[in-house]
């Protein structure tokens, strides 16, 4: 649909963005905040697939506070809803999907990893451990103590006879199904809304283009007031649980002290992308003392700038937890060693027993400390 840009202070619109992307640019500084708008939209749109592969390879999604991602995809939903009802472009409306869509599947990897796999493991090891052995399910020829030391770790490590036994293959099979139904569900509701949104811009512009034979100015929505409060609304809860949202991660990760399966560029993305839209914000020409800006405005200021420091705590604490705190511990180590091995060679039997224990903490051979000993006995 076409659209005009009136003249500011005497300056003519680029005509390039007027035309192309409908919005009113007058000069470099527009252009350069528009440029980091989508910048930001970039980093967002492969911000969370890092975490999604580290969860799926690690299969250990401990290090992510639940309360986190519940926030966070409640953000993304009330986003959508603010889009849907200050009647955005059909991009930002596809973007907001998105990004829920990308949410559900971070939460359904925490759901599957950390409850429904280790729920059904569990049944596993215990009707393993309640069948006695029978010639269905153990080999006569292999040795009974190597069945019982294997590895319990991990947890789709699972028996090649449990999988054959019926009642894991009737369990397989039902979950598999409501899985299917569950995703086919999901999938419909998405295509119903996304349909919907498509035919509502449709309607709306074929409606203003035939109602009047003036031009609409770039970038202004035509809402009403009811439209305007929830959107407004809408827009300070998305930005208040964006905020809020990243204190659980970071408590998480000091009580928890480990970031086993937490992807670090979830929040170096997550915060490349914030400062990106942070300068666009800024850079849009906002007027701080104007009272309407404090509406709405104000509040992706908060989902965005505010987050920016919260995200660099976790950073911190992923950089302590994974590197630093190793870095430390491995130092002690050789320290101790150093001070160990600069004594004496004969010493008294406290240093032959803390020698001894050493060598075999690392691993290293011990036969000149059992040689050793009886010499110093005496």
């Amino acid at each position: 649909m076409s659209c005009y840009c009136p003249p500011v202070n005497g300056a003519e619109a680029i005509s390039f963005f007027q035309d192309y992307t409908h919005n009113c640019f007058y000069d470099g500084v527009d252009v350069f905040s528009y440029i980091c708008g989508l910048i930001n939209i970039m980093f967002w749109m492969f911000a969370q697939f890092p975490q999604i592969y580290q969860t799926f390879k690690s299969k250990k999604p401990e290090s992510l506070s639940i309360t986190f991602l519940v926030m966070w995809l409640g953000g993304d939903l009330t986003n959508l809803i603010g889009c849907i009802f200050t009647n955005q472009t059909q991009v930002q409306l596809l973007t907001s999907i998105y990004f829920v869509l990308i949410d559900i599947v971070m939460l359904s990897q925490y759901a599957w990893y950390l409850l429904i796999c280790r729920k059904k493991y569990s049944k596993d090891k215990y009707l393993n451990l309640s069948d006695p052995p029978s010639p269905t399910r153990f080999n006569s020829n292999s040795n009974s103590s190597s069945n019982t030391m294997k590895k319990d770790d991990e947890i789709d490590g699972f028996d090649q006879n449990n999988k054959n036994s019926p009642e894991i293959q009737i369990e397989n099979v039902e979950t598999q199904n409501d899985t299917y139904a569950n995703n086919t569900n999901f999938l419909i509701v998405v295509l119903i809304v996304t349909v919907s949104v498509f035919g509502q811009d449709i309607l709306s512009e074929n409606n203003s283009t035939n109602s009047s034979n003036n031009l609409p100015i770039c970038g202004v929505k035509d809402s009403g007031l009811t439209e305007r409060i929830i959107g407004d609304v809408s827009a300070w809860v998305s930005g208040l649980l964006y905020f809020f949202g990243r204190f659980p991660q970071a408590v998480h990760i000091y009580r928890k002290k480990d970031v086993e399966g937490l992807s670090i560029l979830l929040f170096l993305m997550s915060t490349i992308a914030n400062v990106f839209y942070s300068i666009s914000i800024f850079t849009s020409g906002i007027d701080l003392g104007d009272p309407t800006f404090y509406e709405a405005q104000a509040a992706y200021v908060v989902g965005s700038c505010f987050v920016i420091p919260l995200s660099v705590v976790i950073i911190s604490q992923i950089i302590y937890y994974r590197y630093v705190k190793n870095w430390i511990k491995q130092r002690k180590r050789e320290n101790k060693m150093e001070k160990i091995e600069s004594k004496p060679l004969l010493g008294d039997c406290d240093y032959i027993y803390s020698l001894l224990e050493y060598k075999l903490f690392f691993g290293e051979t011990v036969l000149i400390c059992i040689k050793l000993k009886p010499l110093i006995l005496n």
